[in-house]
């Protein structure tokens, strides 16, 4: 149960950095790798678990289509025999941006 209970958090934080940053790049879309480094920055500074162990994958189209925002957080778990060493909890956000052009 306290393992369910972490991952249900740690999952529900990955969740809300994925919304903060989809309402950013709704109100300012990305146009060059500096626009997404400073987009990665506020997902980090969303998550409080594990900042250095998060997986932030940005993808930004040639023009317009979809910004695909995908997030992983290995997680440890301390009950010894579960799932092995641990999982990885995963999230993936498709924000369309068509209606730009």
């Amino acid at each position: 149960m306290i393992e369910f209970g972490r991952a249900l958090f740690i999952r529900n934080e990955l969740a809300f950095a994925a919304d903060i940053a989809t309402r950013r790049v709704l109100i300012d879309p990305p146009e060059t790798s500096g626009d997404l480094e400073h987009l990665e920055a506020t997902i980090r500074e969303a998550v409080t678990f594990n900042r250095d162990r998060l997986e932030v994958v940005l993808e930004l189209p040639p023009s317009g289509g979809i910004i695909q925002i995908t997030l992983r957080q290995p997680l440890t778990l301390l009950v010894p025999g579960l799932y092995g060493n641990g999982i990885t909890l995963s999230l993936d956000r498709h924000i369309p941006l068509a209606w730009q052009n």
